[in-house]
């Protein structure tokens, strides 16, 4: 019976598969046949960037083999060396952290206890969909109502690096109004000389707060 459930579990992350997808990255100009001309291997992108729609669409619609745009949210695609490609909507995700307070096993982790996200998975008891060496690999995420594109299609990647490449990747969207607040030089330079660095302590647990006091350049102590 334990088995059926496993089999049943693992028709739930059923990929479609592509047997020969030479996909070797996107073009960053025009290139005329017999001539030199750059191409995009690896890149992070995200909707934030105006070019976004283009990069997603040229790179996605081969793979699902429509235009995407109205009804994609999140894709994994893995590349194996010899092009066999397996393309998962569906798929288990994770992210390693550093948590601000000791976390139990198996007890729940709330967000007001992440410190930071250092990685991401795809892994659960069921399957282990996280790349090999020498994988090739896409990622379509959704987070904080934004999209996020990660590729890397060199054939040379390194699996576990690569995880934590992408949970950066995860962790600027993650925490998007912190990185745009923060990135302000307006606001940066006064929280370091008032002390706030490196922030951890406020991530998650008071940090609207303290962007509102430097927003309104510190009219209203009170709200600290």
């Amino acid at each position: 019976m334990a088995e059926d459930k496993v089999v049943q579990m693992k028709e739930v992350y059923k990929p479609k598969i592509i047997d020969d997808f030479q996909l070797a990255g996107l073009a960053a100009e025009t290139i005329l046949p017999g001539k030199e001309g750059k191409v995009i291997q690896k890149m992070f992108t995200s909707s934030l960037d105006e070019h976004f729609p283009l990069f997603a669409t040229q790179l996605l619609s081969p793979i699902i083999g429509t235009d995407p745009g109205s009804f994609l949210n999140s894709l994994l695609v893995l590349i194996k060396p010899n092009n066999k490609a397996y393309v998962y909507q569906k798929f288990p995700f994770g992210v390693t952290i550093i948590p601000k307070n000791p976390v139990e096993p198996y007890r729940a982790v709330f967000k007001n206890n992440l410190a930071d996200i250092i990685a991401v998975f795809f892994q659960d008891i069921v399957i282990d969909l996280n790349p090999e060496d020498g994988d090739r690999i896409v990622w379509l995420f959704r987070e904080n109502w934004h999209f996020g594109l990660f590729f890397d299609l060199s054939g040379n990647l390194n699996g576990r690096s690569t995880l934590n490449e992408m949970g950066a990747c995860y962790r600027r969207l993650a925490y998007l109004s912190e990185y745009l607040f923060l990135e302000n030089g307006s606001n940066f330079k006064p929280m370091v000389e008032d002390g706030w660095f490196p922030f951890v302590a406020i991530i998650n647990d008071g940090m609207e707060k303290v962007q509102l006091y430097y927003q309104e350049g510190g009219k209203y102590p009170s709200i600290l």
